[in-house]
């Protein structure tokens, strides 16, 4: 069964899911794909992971089996030496250590943890020691692989489901301030059902911000469309945007 499929105008595409063969619409033709839990993906029959091309949106999904699937796809040489050479490990091993509690010094190449190489991080802590990424807890391993894919695939829509799972306050403050001050986005959706995170938007000081309220009826979407703005003054007079209907 297909997990998570994300299509661009180009047929470019980026997923990550069980082995599975997927026959959908793609502006005026039909388009064959067929994706691996490894990250082989085959685009009319041509296997566009080696290109490193996925499209122009990235969907996050962040579910443990999948990020756990994300940090596999990443521990091969071939991420590694991409990641290496763009000098993008220096990089995150910063932005880690700003968001997370864990102050992590270095992303070091892939080292053999439970029969698979993984890739690692060097912690240091009172002592300095090494830790394959799979052993970092379910918020860091999951800020670290988003933070990898939006690199890698570099989207110009990126769209991060419930924002807000296993994330603190604090780390969800400052992740989401990373992400709109990178600004790179046409276009950045965030999913949630928090209030919380709709104040965490409003205090990033983006005002071209749209809070869109979904409700699901018998199979049936409505939605609802508010100026940050507007969704701060209702919470702050204690109404629940959540309950408001749309119409």
């Amino acid at each position: 069964m297909l997990k998570y499929i994300v299509s661009s105008e180009e047929t470019q595409v980026h997923a990550l899911g069980d082995i599975a063969r997927v026959t959908f619409n793609v502006s005026d033709g039909y388009l064959t794909v067929e994706i691996s839990k490894k990250g082989t993906i085959e685009v009319k029959g041509s296997n566009i992971s080696d290109e490193l091309k996925y499209g122009e949106i990235l969907c996050f999904f962040p579910m443990k089996h999948l990020i756990e699937n994300y940090i596999e796809l990443m521990s091969s040489e071939r991420f590694w030496t991409y990641i290496q050479e763009n000098r993008f490990h220096t990089k995150l091993a910063k932005i880690l250590s700003d968001l997370m509690p864990v102050r992590i010094t270095e992303i070091t190449p892939p080292i053999l943890s439970k029969g698979k190489r993984i890739l690692a991080v060097r912690i240091k802590d009172q002592e300095a020691y090494y830790l394959p990424i799979t052993d970092l807890s379910t918020a860091t391993k999951k800020v670290f692989t988003l933070l990898v894919l939006d690199f890698i695939f570099n989207p110009k829509i990126l769209i991060v489901d419930d924002i807000d799972a296993f994330l603190d306050r604090l780390t969800l403050k400052g992740l989401i301030n990373y992400l709109i001050e990178n600004r790179k986005y046409t276009q950045l959706i965030l999913a949630t059902h928090s209030l919380n995170t709709v104040m965490d938007v409003y205090e990033s000081k983006i005002r071209d911000t749209k809070v869109i309220i979904l409700e699901s009826i018998e199979s049936n979407i409505r939605a609802k469309t508010l100026e940050i703005d507007e969704a701060m003054d209702l919470i702050e007079k204690g109404i629940d945007i959540r309950l408001v209907p749309p119409g």
